[in-house]
């Protein structure tokens, strides 16, 4: 499903409200759909934080404000994880092997 130009969504928010609203359901729909195990999941979470947000605010712009500022602390949230990098022990073993220099040298 492709997105309609900007002008055509104009007119389907001043006209057929409800329209808009089918067509972004439908096309964050498709774009979950695609996803694939625990991304899907999130993706679906996140949505659904979304959606509760549209519900609880009066005005468009008040939930438009909401979910602006949920991106930025999740924004600033990545910034700080990849500031703070933890350490972890390695996974991965070796084999070491011994060399005798001693042996070696005469």
């Amino acid at each position: 499903m492709n997105l309609p130009d900007f002008d055509q969504l104009l007119r389907l928010a001043e006209r057929q409200p409800e329209a808009l609203e089918r067509l972004r359901t439908e096309l964050i729909n498709a774009f979950i759909n695609k996803s694939q195990g625990d991304t899907k999941r999130r993706l679906r979470g996140l949505q659904f934080q979304i959606d509760a947000q549209r519900q609880l605010h009066k005005s468009p712009l008040g939930a438009c404000i909401k979910i602006s500022n949920m991106m930025t602390e999740s924004f600033h949230d990545m910034i700080a994880r990849l500031n703070q990098p933890t350490v972890e022990t390695p996974t991965t073993c070796a084999k070491v092997y011994q060399l005798d220099i001693a042996e070696n040298e005469q």
